[in-house]
């Protein structure tokens, strides 16, 4: 065949080829596995009235306090953003939890759940033994719209 160009390789008869030498691949030494802990973001306070967010709602939790800004976030939409710290605000109370007994390590809120919470809750504002749980009991009634007439 008759072709324009050569297209038969070029070859030297005398020359070997030298092969070269293939380099391993580099293994890095294997690593554990990185473990993750998601923690629940605890909310260390609220703030009412103090920012707006754009959906309308001035009700703010605020998750992070860190150099004079607070991390918050809208109780409706979840939108988060950083602001300047307003020191007149107090951090939320924690809620009352019962130390010891049937219903130890429950809130108020907790407890009201229960099959007889809410008279449980009753009866310590009432007759509890001890003050804090007669004061913490009363409290939350009235937070919640209990009123002593309803029986």
């Amino acid at each position: 065949m008759n072709l324009l160009f050569d297209t038969s390789p070029e070859e030297v008869p005398d020359q070997k080829k030298k092969k070269t030498a293939r380099k391993k691949p580099a293994t890095e030494p294997a690593r554990p596995a990185q473990v993750t802990e998601i923690r629940p973001v605890e909310i260390i306070g609220r703030s009412d009235g103090d920012y707006t967010c754009d959906c309308g709602s001035t009700y703010f939790d605020i998750l992070d306090d860190f150099r004079g800004k607070w991390l918050i976030e809208c109780c409706f939409c979840g939108f988060k953003m950083d602001v300047l710290a307003v020191r007149t605000l107090r951090p939320a109370v924690p809620e009352f939890v019962f130390f010891d007994g049937r219903h130890s390590g429950m809130t108020l809120a907790q407890v009201s759940e229960t099959e007889q919470g809410m008279a449980y809750i009753k009866w310590c504002a009432e007759k509890h033994k001890s003050g804090s749980v007669k004061e913490a009991c009363k409290e939350w009634l009235v937070s919640v719209g209990y009123t002593a007439t309803q029986r």
